[in-house]
């Protein structure tokens, strides 16, 4: 898995979120709830792609003021527009919660919270991001607890294979390929 909610669902990692910032979880809210990153570019790049674009303004010598993108996470605007179509797309898709928490797989963990299918399942890979904005460490380790394995994590944004660190989860699961004979 790649910065997947955790086996306990959102609530556990909602109130951590809670707890370490309200902007942080005011801006996940608005964008998931409200449904405001498919329309918001800002909100969408903080969520998703490391963070707003860092821009420069310059005065020319005529007085004229330039305006420059030096980073845009390696993801242009074009992009991102593409991209917000999608999820625009995949937010009229909805979910029955009132059964969705009757069947979250947290109520099949055993007593080290594993799933009991763990020794049945073939090699897994559960992969976090160090700059994810929306799942955090703890619960990237609850995964890998869940399918017994050990976390891995990769220097990046939620979207671990988009922008300018694709390269780092790519050269994971290439490298996790080649550990596990695959």
């Amino acid at each position: 898995t790649m910065c997947s909610v955790p086996p306990s669902g959102n609530g556990p990692m909602t109130m951590r979120f809670l707890r370490r910032s309200l902007v942080q979880s005011w801006k996940i809210t608005a964008g998931f709830a409200l449904k405001r990153c498919v329309e918001n570019a800002e909100l969408c790049r903080d969520l998703f792609f490391g963070g707003p674009k860092d821009i420069v303004q310059q005065v020319q010598s005529d007085g004229s003021v330039q305006t420059k993108v030096v980073n845009d996470y390696g993801v242009s605007d074009d992009d991102l527009a593409r991209f917000q179509t999608y999820f625009k797309r995949d937010t009229a898709a909805t979910i029955d919660v009132s059964d969705f928490i009757k069947n979250v797989p947290s109520k099949l963990w055993d007593e080290d919270c594993r799933a009991p299918f763990v020794n049945q399942l073939p090699p897994c890979l559960v992969v976090g991001a160090t700059r994810d904005f929306l799942v955090d460490r703890e619960g990237v380790d609850e995964t890998a607890k869940y399918f017994g394995v050990e976390t891995t994590m990769v220097e990046s944004p939620h979207d671990v294979m988009i922008g300018e660190c694709w390269q780092n989860g790519a050269d994971t699961i290439y490298e996790w390929l080649q550990s596990n004979g695959l």
